[in-house]
């Protein structure tokens, strides 16, 4: 479970002017299912995962993950706790072109080792269909190279796993590819939170977050 309290992240454009750019009372996301951020551009949306991964410090209220307090970490111990616990995906990818698909999706292994992650990173180059053959991510399309970064996010098999817009740059093949396997990791009892414009998205999430200026505007779960 991941629950939100009185979240406030506070933005100062100039002195003595503070705005709040998310402010949540409330807020919880159970294990098991696919949430759905959704809302217009600058309404907070990446700002709510970055503050729930533990990126950006809240200004203040708290967030618990799976009974751990991260809004009471000391920045060391918050980046050990995600890299344990959180599964990162972004919509630019952030793959490094040189290396191959397998090195890419063992880089996590850079900031602690895994007795199981050759063995994990080959599990899921299986399982995504992703091309072993390729010396570099720059010669796979971009549908591919989205596979290469869920295959990185899952390395460590996180119970958390947070998605920022990754359908955005897809076609639909890909896109539905991708929430397919999404969907395939909240079956196996984690916490998926995604940000997204795409309905098709929403359409198969169990719930969508509308979210508007920082502040939730409405809450629709799937029938």
């Amino acid at each position: 479970m991941v629950s939100l309290q009185g979240i406030r992240v506070e933005v100062r454009d100039i002195p003595n002017d503070r705005r709040d750019i998310l402010a949540i009372d409330e807020l919880s996301f159970p294990p098991g299912e696919l949430t759905v951020i959704a809302g217009p551009s600058g309404s907070g949306k990446s700002t709510l995962l970055n503050v729930i991964s533990g990126i950006t410090p809240a200004t203040s209220g708290s967030i618990t993950v799976l009974g751990e307090k991260v809004t009471d970490l000391r920045e060391g111990r918050r980046d050990v706790w995600r890299r344990q616990t959180v599964g990162m995906i972004f919509q630019d990818f952030n793959l490094i072109a040189e290396l191959s698909p397998l090195a890419n999706i063992r880089l996590p292994e850079s900031f602690g080792k895994s007795a199981r992650a050759a063995e994990n990173a080959k599990s899921l180059m299986r399982r995504f269909g992703i091309p072993e053959d390729r010396s570099s991510v720059s010669l796979m399309s971009r549908g591919e190279q989205q596979r290469v970064a869920i295959a990185r996010a899952l390395l460590f098999d996180p119970p958390l796993i947070l998605a920022d817009e990754p359908t955005a740059s897809l076609d639909t093949k890909n896109g539905s590819f991708v929430i397919d396997a999404l969907i395939a990791e909240a079956a196996r009892g984690k916490t998926v939170i995604a940000v997204s414009h795409d309905p098709a998205f929403a359409a198969r999430a169990a719930t969508t977050i509308h979210l508007e200026r920082g502040r939730i505007l409405r809450k629709e779960r799937a029938l």
